[in-house]
């Protein structure tokens, strides 16, 4: 009998769900990011610690500044590219500083919807139809779900 509720409660804790917000934005980010690691360390270091930080902190104003310096340390990390005609690479690591942009306010936009607070996102706001890759976090631009109006417009 003591085998079964042990077997049951096994069961039950391996196949319920996770509770809360998983947050793997620092893990996706830092394997996207490592192979261009090399071009600035100190850079990289703070950018594992400021993207880190972000995910682990609850207040979103204090979470929006390190989101912020995170994304700066990419921007950074792009400037460590030495060749002139290495377009590409830069090219590539401003857009992977774009997508964190994205990722991370809409991650922050609804904390602090959920906490019932205003957060004015920087770089969703810019998030237009007109964009030639009309998909964003695997939605189509322009649902509401992923495209956020501009405050002044008065969500229009």
């Amino acid at each position: 009998m003591l085998l079964w509720i042990v077997l049951l409660l096994f069961l039950f804790v391996i196949l319920s769900p996770p509770t809360g917000f998983q947050k793997t934005l620092a893990l996706q980010y830092e394997k996207e990011l490592h192979p261009y690691s090399g071009l600035d360390p100190d850079e990289w270091q703070a950018f594992k610690q400021n993207v880190r930080a972000f995910e682990l902190e609850e207040d979103v104003a204090v979470a929006a500044r390190q989101l912020y310096a995170a994304m700066e340390n990419v921007r950074n990390l792009g400037l460590g590219v030495r060749r002139p005609d290495d377009v590409e690479t830069r090219e590539a690591i401003d857009g992977i500083a774009d997508r964190l942009a994205i990722d991370g306010e809409y991650i922050l936009y609804t904390d602090a919807k959920k906490k019932g607070f205003y957060f004015f996102p920087r770089y969703l706001n810019n998030t237009n139809d007109e964009s030639p890759d009309d998909l964003k976090r695997g939605g189509v631009v322009g649902d509401p779900r992923y495209h956020f109006p501009d405050p002044k417009s008065h969500g229009q």
